[in-house]
């Protein structure tokens, strides 16, 4: 730790009265200020002065301290921790630390002064890496949160502890620390070769993944990537089926299609006119995401201005109902005898 470096201050907040809150927070600014004028660093302790402008009964301000806290954290050169006891909300603090390599110390205060005890084990579980040696990994749990398509990124929240959001990158399985503060859940800081994921769905460890080499790694799959997949082993399965463009320069054959021949004209409206609430659809198989079942459709349409039928390949999940919508593998297929009766209207 360096003259001016930045600091964070870990210390208890809470407390059975509002009277004994208020005395933490006087104490978290004692510490702060010793620290400060002791080692020459920039001693910074958030929770000496949130709780006088957010209130931690309310779930959206005590997110929003929670945030702002954790975001110092990880611009801090070293965590210090501070009093005679450790919080449910310190022992989350002391964890982010160990997860970013953030050292920790210990302040011990005496009559002449005070002094810093380095800690030197940081949380985490030990696991016998590939060559037999012991290597300490920092397992940490999270839920798939939701898909970036655009931003090409994954993002998942934390199930345990301090609510954190960590983003994947679709592009080259990369994590990062994600700040929810600006655009929301923008990349941060590049994770830890050390640290390994349980990507945890339905209950159970899904995936396990991170930027590092680790006995059991099983990287975790985009739900884009489950898709393509898909599309593929039911092409196997189903040789003969077309794709979208296929599909549409057959639309675009049949009696009443010439008009819409021509790419620089709108034929969507003509294209897309099918008895959309009377189509049939039928299983075909299944597969699974993260857990979780998915069924592959057989969806008959029917054209309305040509009459013609032909069935869309696609996929919802098990469970749902069949009015709620479905993803498109935009696969397709149809027999002869509807195309005649298309070429016969």
């Amino acid at each position: 730790m360096k003259k001016n470096d930045l600091v964070y201050i870990c210390s208890p907040l809470s407390a059975p009265t509002k009277e004994g809150m208020w005395q933490n927070m006087e104490n978290a600014e004692h510490y702060a200020r010793l620290v400060s004028e002791i080692f020459g660093c920039r001693a910074i302790a958030p929770h000496s002065f949130l709780p006088e402008y957010l209130d931690d009964h309310i779930p959206e301000e005590r997110e929003a301290g929670l945030a702002f806290g954790l975001s110092v954290l990880k611009l801090s050169k070293a965590i210090i921790v501070c009093g005679s006891r450790i919080s449910s909300g310190m022992q989350g603090e002391i964890k982010v630390a160990g997860e970013l390599d953030i050292p920790a110390y210990v302040l011990l205060e005496s009559e002449g002064g005070a002094m810093l005890a380095e800690i030197k084990e940081m949380p985490g579980p030990a696991t016998p890496d590939w060559k037999g040696t012991e290597k300490k990994w920092k397992h940490i749990r999270v839920a798939f949160y939701l898909e970036e398509a655009g931003l090409c990124r994954d993002t998942f929240r934390t199930i345990e502890g301090p609510e954190r959001y960590f983003n994947r990158s679709t592009a080259d399985g990369i994590w990062y620390t994600a700040s929810p503060a600006g655009n929301y859940c923008e990349n941060d800081c590049t994770v830890g070769a050390d640290i390994v994921f349980e990507i945890v769905s339905n209950g159970e460890i899904r995936h396990l993944d991170g930027n590092g080499d680790f006995p059991g790694k099983k990287p975790f799959i985009p739900f884009r990537e489950f898709e393509k997949t898909l599309a593929a082993d039911t092409l196997a399965a189903h040789p003969g089926l077309k794709d979208y463009h296929a599909m549409k320069e057959k639309l675009i054959s049949l009696p009443g299609g010439e008009a819409y021949a021509d790419p620089r004209r709108l034929s969507d409206n003509w294209l897309y006119a099918l008895n959309f609430g009377e189509e049939t659809e039928e299983t075909i198989g299944t597969a699974s995401w993260l857990g979780t079942e998915y069924h592959v459709l057989a969806v008959r349409y029917t054209h309305k201005p040509t009459g013609f039928a032909f069935r869309n390949y696609r996929f919802r999940r098990s469970g749902r109902d069949t009015r709620t919508s479905s993803h498109d593998l935009l696969l397709y297929d149809w027999d002869e005898e509807s195309t005649m009766k298309g070429e016969n209207r």
